[in-house]
């Protein structure tokens, strides 16, 4: 009857409207996402941009194969993290022992070494180690204690960032809630961070 003929259209209609805005709402999603994947790799850019001019440096190579010890001295390495607001900076040698951390706690204003526990986290990230060749690098996000960093890799080189490599550099920065809001500013979109293997949806900065 007329009541089923209606109840019909109405069903087509329905779902040709609401397939519509399903459409467009994956469109709309898929597009927030490419601007904050944007905006992230923009940050991991400038940090292996920071971390190339130490990885890649012949003093750098030296110290790590004990031939300059004042180096941490000399080259102001505390320092360095304080003025490119840095949080972490761990060398590893060749067999991927690490030779010297350092590591800013949230609010603190001095580096410490790394607390044993989230070394042994690092340590155990094996694509931070296995790099192709000299001009590689690696990163992403972890976790450490109640705190997510950003962190990148890179091989220790020479000068020319040609030839052996000697060793990995990481260098990380703490994803804040200062870090999310400008990623939101950036992005004109709410950006929050949850932990993945938590069922707490509390944010974590």
């Amino acid at each position: 009857g007329v009541g089923g003929l209606i109840a019909l259209l109405y069903g087509v209609i329905h779902h040709k409207v609401h397939a519509r805005f399903a459409a467009l709402e994956s469109q709309t999603a898929e597009a927030h996402m490419h601007r904050l994947g944007r905006a992230l790799a923009s940050r991991t850019s400038r940090l292996n941009v920071i971390l190339t001019e130490w990885s890649a440096w012949d003093e750098t190579r030296d110290y790590i194969l004990g031939t300059n010890p004042e180096y941490v001295e000399t080259q102001g390495v505390a320092t360095f993290l304080q003025t490119q607001q840095l949080d972490l900076l761990v060398f590893y040698d060749q067999r991927k022992e690490p030779v010297a951390s350092f590591y800013k706690e949230p609010d603190a204003t001095q580096p410490v070494a790394l607390p044993p526990e989230f070394l042994s986290q690092l340590s155990g990230l094996r694509s931070l180690f296995d790099h192709a060749d000299t001009r590689s690098s690696a990163g992403g996000m972890i976790k450490l204690g109640n705190t997510v960093y950003e962190i990148v890799a890179q091989p220790i080189s020479n000068n020319e960032r040609a030839g052996a490599m000697y060793g990995t550099m990481i260098l990380g920065q703490q994803v804040s809630q200062e870090t999310l809001d400008e990623l939101s500013d950036f992005t004109q979109l709410s950006v929050m961070a949850w932990p993945l293997d938590e069922q707490d949806l509390s944010p974590l900065a």
